[in-house]
């Protein structure tokens, strides 16, 4: 019995950050209200909204700049800033540094032990090794941005807050980067991102948080959040016109939609994955061939922004 309370408690998932009915007001401004969540150890959890949504003032709570109004948030059980690094969206490094420098000021500011050492291992983690020597006015902006987050991680924290971090960086840059942030979960930490880029949240994020006028409309996978609201389309041409037990075929899920033209079937469903196969098996040899239209984040925002006019 005991040795099953060990391994149970070994595979007990951790909650990194817990956000419990988190309220903060501005006077009579209310710009959190009764936000909750949680983000699991390892994740990239994503917090979208339009601007004035909150995820500014959710962010300051979380990294302990500032308190909320009501409600508790934790980062791995405790309320300590040595846990969480920030990467503002503005670079917080000196020009006139190089990179390993910067790096070293910072480490050298939080007491870090061997900060040349520490400084090094970082530049190496992000791709600027190469670059150790360079100072930051000469860096690229997507370089600029990966040095402003080896600054952030100086002191190994456990959780790591990325606010806008391609911001402003052309589509090249932007991918890098992409890239270095996934190279830093790999390192163990977990991550919290803002971003207005659809796209981005797309690749980067295990799980999201949709914040609108303050209030949580939904957490959950990019995949699931866009299959709540929106549907695939799938389109079958064929080289011959299907019958009609061919047709009533396709509709075996009752959110599916048909539509036929002709020799081109339109399908509207959750689950392209389950419909291929599916039209592959009735059709066969009368397929010339298949397309699959997914929904998109923006199509999601889209969709939210048309709901509330």
């Amino acid at each position: 019995m005991l040795n099953l309370f060990i391994l149970c408690a070994c595979n007990t998932v951790v909650d990194a950050v817990i956000v419990e009915n988190v309220v903060k007001r501005f006077g009579s401004f209310t710009a959190l209200d009764g936000v909750s969540f949680s983000i699991g150890e390892g994740e990239i959890f994503g917090l979208l909204g339009h601007n004035g949504a909150g995820k500014s003032t959710l962010i300051n709570i979380i990294s302990l700049i500032s308190k909320p109004t009501s409600g508790v948030v934790s980062v791995f059980g405790k309320k300590d800033r040595s846990l969480i690094g920030l990467a503002p969206q503005e670079n917080a490094v000196y020009a006139d540094l190089t990179c390993l420098e910067n790096v070293v000021h910072f480490a050298r500011l939080y007491g870090i032990k061997n900060p040349v050492i520490v400084a090094a291992h970082l530049l190496s983690v992000l791709g600027l090794d190469g670059k150790a020597e360079a100072r930051a006015r000469d860096l690229s902006g997507g370089m600029r941005r990966r040095l402003n987050l080896a600054c952030s991680m100086v002191y190994n924290p456990k959780l790591l807050i990325l606010d806008e971090p391609t911001s402003g960086l052309d589509p090249i840059a932007r991918r890098a980067l992409w890239k270095t942030i996934k190279d830093v979960q790999k390192e163990g930490i977990t991550i919290l991102l803002t971003t207005h880029y659809m796209d981005e949240a797309e690749y980067l994020c295990d799980r999201i948080a949709i914040l609108d006028s303050g209030r949580l409309v939904d957490v959950d996978t990019p995949l699931r959040l866009k299959r709540k609201t929106l549907h695939s389309v799938v389109t079958v041409e064929l080289n011959k016109v299907p019958t009609s037990a061919e047709l009533k075929r396709l509709s075996i899920h009752p959110e599916d939609k048909v539509l036929q033209s002709g020799t081109t079937i339109t399908i509207e469903c959750n689950e392209p994955e389950r419909v291929i196969p599916l039209a592959s098996k009735v059709f066969g040899e009368k397929i010339a061939r298949i397309n699959v239209n997914n929904p998109t984040l923006e199509d999601l925002f889209m969709k939210m922004a048309e709901v509330k006019r």
